[in-house]
């Protein structure tokens, strides 16, 4: 594996992740305050950070030449391969979107589990665990991070296949 192809795997890799942060934290985080308070200029904030991020995503996924060539990355080396044993690139990008798709199902279930509890006990009790309130937004959004997580792992391999073409 040369310098070339390790960089615009990790720069790739690196764009996955973050393609999964906006979607299941940022977003649902921000679009909470949107909802709360109905503004002219938070809607614009909230446009403009998407569009930016969605810019910078795909530069990330898809131009990572771009951004190789940019900053010099694979220049200044001693040598030009780098041996990381038998691993291939779409192995290291089958690895990484597995980990990647287990910590999407993994992080959200203890938050899920509280606000279940406590959605429960407010139905029979009409009182929440330490005066909490029910956060249905938050249950949805860390539902779909738990099925979008499954969805990853399960198709990780035509992921992985798409994503080392390029």
């Amino acid at each position: 594996m040369t310098k070339r192809d390790f960089f615009r795997l990790v720069i790739k890799v690196f764009g996955l992740y973050n393609l999964i942060a906006i979607l299941f934290y940022f977003i649902p985080q921000f679009s909470t305050y949107y909802i709360e308070g109905y503004s002219l200029s938070t809607f614009l904030v909230l446009l403009g950070s998407v569009l930016l991020m969605i810019a910078s995503l795909f530069v990330l996924l898809f131009n990572a030449d771009f951004i190789i060539a940019i900053l010099k990355l694979d220049k200044n080396f001693d040598d030009d391969e780098i041996i990381i044993g038998n691993l291939s690139s779409y192995s290291i990008i089958l690895l990484s979107i597995s980990i990647i798709s287990l910590m999407l199902i993994v992080n959200p279930i203890p938050e899920l589990i509280f606000q279940i509890v406590n959605l429960f006990k407010n139905e029979i009790s009409h009182r929440t665990l330490g005066n909490t309130p029910i956060d249905y937004y938050l249950i949805i959004t860390q539902v779909l991070s738990i099925v979008v997580g499954y969805l990853l792992l399960v198709n990780n391999k035509k992921i992985a296949k798409s994503l080392d073409k390029n």
